[in-house]
C-alpha cells in the first residue's frame, strides 16, 4: 500500500514539475514576443509605414511590357553573383525565380546579414497609350522585420535604374511611406541641407528643355523640422506645393522624412497626379548628398 501511494505521490510530482515548466517557458516566451508586438505596434501607429518591412511601386512606361520583363530578367542576371557587393553596395545576390507572361519573380539576399526578400514584378497593359503599367512588391521574408532602412525600396529600384528603364519613354514611379518602409541613416540636417542645394540648383529654366522638369522649383521656407517648395510645371505652368517633414530616428540617429506635394490647381489635380510625384521623387533622388540606396 505504501509503494503504491509513493508511486502516486511520484507522479504528482512530475506533473506539477511538468506544469511548472510549461508555465515558465510560456512567460518567456510572452516576455519576448510581447514586447516585439507592441514595438511594431507603436511605430505603424506614430509613422505611417507598413506593419511589416516591405515596399510596393508603381511604375508608367510607354513601352511593350514584354520589353520591361525582358530588362529585368536580363539585369537580375547580370547581379546574380557577389562581385558588386565590394564595399557595402547592394547590387548582387539577386536570383531569378519564375517568369510568366504578366508576372516575374525573384529574391535578393543582403550581403552581410543574409537575409531574404522576396520580388514580384506584375505587368498590365496600358490601354491608354499601349504602354505598360508596372506593379512592383518586395517584402522581408524575416517575419520579425519592421523598419528596414529602405532596403526593399532599393531592391526594386536598383533593378529600374540598373536597367536604364528609368531612361524609358514615360516612365514614372509612384510610392508613399504607407506602403514602402524608408528612411535615411544620416542627420535631419544634412537631408535638409541637401534638398535645399538641389532646390536652389533647379530654380533657373535649364533644366526644362526637351521636356524635362528638374526646373522652375522655388524654396518657399525652412524650419528645423519642415522644409517648403513648389515645383511649376514647365508648359501648362501649374505650381506643386512641396512639403519635407524630417523626424530624428531614435533608433539610429538617423532621420524620418515624410514627403508631400499636392497640385494647387483643383480642376487637374486628379490628371496632374503624375507630376507631383516625379516633383518629390527627383528632388530626393538626385539631390547630391543624399543616396536611398546603396551604390
Amino acid at each position: 500500500m505504501s509503494t503504491s501511494k509513493s508511486g502516486s505521490s511520484r507522479k504528482r510530482a512530475r506533473r506539477r514539475s511538468s506544469l511548472q515548466n510549461f508555465c515558465i517557458m510560456a512567460f518567456k516566451v510572452a516576455f519576448v514576443v510581447v514586447p516585439v508586438v507592441l514595438a511594431v505596434l507603436v511605430v505603424s501607429q506614430s509613422m505611417s509605414y507598413p506593419l511589416h518591412a516591405q515596399c510596393t511601386i508603381h511604375w508608367k512606361f510607354k513601352i511593350p511590357c514584354e520589353n520591361v520583363s525582358d530588362a529585368l530578367q536580363n539585369q537580375i542576371k547580370k547581379w546574380t553573383g557577389p562581385d558588386d557587393c565590394d564595399q557595402g553596395g547592394e547590387k548582387c545576390l539577386y536570383k531569378l525565380k519564375s517568369v510568366t507572361n504578366s508576372t516575374l519573380k525573384a529574391t535578393h539576399t543582403t550581403p552581410v546579414q543574409k537575409y531574404v526578400d522576396d520580388l514580384t514584378f506584375t505587368f498590365k497593359l496600358d490601354l491608354t497609350d499601349s504602354g505598360c503599367l508596372v506593379l512592383g512588391h518586395s517584402t522581408s521574408e524575416v517575419f520579425y522585420a519592421v523598419l528596414d532602412y529602405g532596403t526593399n525600396y532599393c531592391n526594386l529600384h536598383n533593378l529600374i535604374t540598373g536597367s536604364k528603364l528609368d531612361k524609358a519613354p514615360g516612365y514614372n514611379e509612384t510610392t508613399t511611406d504607407s506602403v514602402c518602409t524608408q528612411k535615411f541613416k544620416i542627420p535631419c540636417q544634412n537631408v535638409s541641407d541637401a534638398l535645399q542645394n538641389q532646390i536652389k540648383k533647379w530654380t533657373g529654366p535649364d533644366g526644362c528643355d526637351q521636356g524635362g522638369e528638374k526646373c522652375l522649383y522655388k524654396l518657399k521656407s525652412v524650419t528645423n523640422t519642415t522644409l517648403k517648395a513648389t515645383h511649376t510645371t514647365p508648359v501648362k505652368k501649374y505650381v506643386d506645393d512641396l512639403t519635407f517633414m524630417f523626424k530624428l530616428d531614435l533608433t539610429d540617429s538617423g532621420c524620418l522624412v515624410l514627403a508631400q506635394s499636392l497640385t494647387k490647381h483643383l480642376v487637374t489635380m486628379r490628371l496632374q497626379l503624375t507630376v507631383s510625384v516625379p516633383s518629390i521623387h527627383q528632388q530626393i533622388v538626385k539631390s547630391t548628398s543624399i543616396q536611398i540606396c546603396a551604390q
